[in-house]
């Protein structure tokens, strides 16, 4: 088996396998990472703790499966205070405490031996290095839909910021889009929330670049670049040649926010497509009734062409 990046030297798995056997789930282990991190878009925004990554990875939990573990959180200080010869007894500020909570679980991928086989007669891989590309591709999408899953159920009404200054989605109109105000908007919602930045590299003068982050799909950030504001500032402060912004496709930091914009790609199985941040769905059978009572099929194809139809949720990343 190559195991390519995977690892620092590329060996096969014999090889391994004569060295030590206990480097070989190591081996494995290491391309399905690999394989995981590769298609998850959120890989370069995650780090250890205090690595001030906007999403922290801990891994020195003592919890098994099925445990749960709680982060308790206190509020700070903010009772007037007792002047003089004030009584002090009974006057005790009472914290603002509260806790958010994971439970540790196991996910599983199941993929048939016949499929496997039929991978490793198509590609010419080990059948390990053929599980650790399929198993790993998909757990990484399923990591990145969970972790933009919990942003969006954390989000609180105080620190929500829409385009327009609209107060709810259901205000939002075709004619709202992302915009330059809308970020310098949100800016100056986190500083009030003393929100840190993140720490998203290091400079060249090893110095860490500290930015808050936008992030979001293609197609909802698209309309920033033709914004007359935003296009003087690429013209006039980034790059010359062919390194600016305008044709390599990039974004240009804007009011202290590093802007990441992701390209989603639907797949072609009759799973959900689209994203947790853009929700999309391909009809599956034909709608003939229109008066009454029907049910909507997603997957893009008829569900008796499907196998265990069941498997597949093509409306999960919907409202509801």
């Amino acid at each position: 088996m190559s195991t390519g990046g995977a690892l620092t030297l590329a060996q096969a798995l014999s090889d391994y396998r004569a060295m030590n056997s206990a480097l070989i789930g190591q081996a494995y282990s290491d391309l399905l990472e690999v394989s995981k991190s590769n298609s998850n878009i959120l890989t370069d925004l995650q780090g250890s703790v205090g690595s001030k990554k906007p999403f922290v990875i801990k891994q020195d939990l003592t919890k098994g499966a099925k445990d749960r573990v709680n982060f308790a959180v206190a509020a700070a200080l903010g009772a007037q205070a007792r002047m003089g010869t004030q009584q002090a007894v009974g006057y005790e500020e009472t914290m603002i405490q509260g806790s958010w909570s994971v439970r540790i679980d196991n996910k599983r991928v199941v993929i048939g031996w016949s499929d496997i086989v039929a991978q490793v007669a198509t590609t010419g891989k080990d059948w390990k290095e053929v599980y650790a590309e399929m198993v790993g591709n998909r757990m990484g999408q399923i990591e990145q839909e969970d972790m933009l899953m919990i942003l969006k159920k954390r989000a609180l009404g105080r620190n929500y910021v829409r385009p327009n200054n609209k107060g709810s989605n259901a205000a939002l109109r075709s004619a709202d889009l992302m915009d330059t105000p809308t970020i310098s908007r949100a800016a100056g919602l986190l500083k009030s929330f003393g929100a840190e930045p993140a720490v998203l590299g290091m400079s060249r003068a090893k110095r860490p670049i500290q930015k808050y982050v936008l992030f979001g799909t293609d197609v909802f950030l698209r309309p920033i670049k033709t914004e007359t504001a935003y296009l003087t500032s690429v013209q006039q402060g980034d790059f010359r040649g062919d390194d600016n912004a305008l044709f390599d496709g990039d974004y240009q930091f804007w009011d202290g926010h590093a802007i990441k914009h992701w390209d989603v790609v639907d797949h072609d199985n009759p799973g959900p497509v689209g994203s947790t941040i853009l929700p999309k769905a391909i009809l599956g059978d034909a709608i003939t009734q229109a008066t009454s009572t029907f049910t909507v099929y997603g997957g893009g194809r008829a569900q008796a062409s499907i196998a265990n139809p069941s498997l597949y949720a093509p409306f999960q990343f919907f409202p509801g």
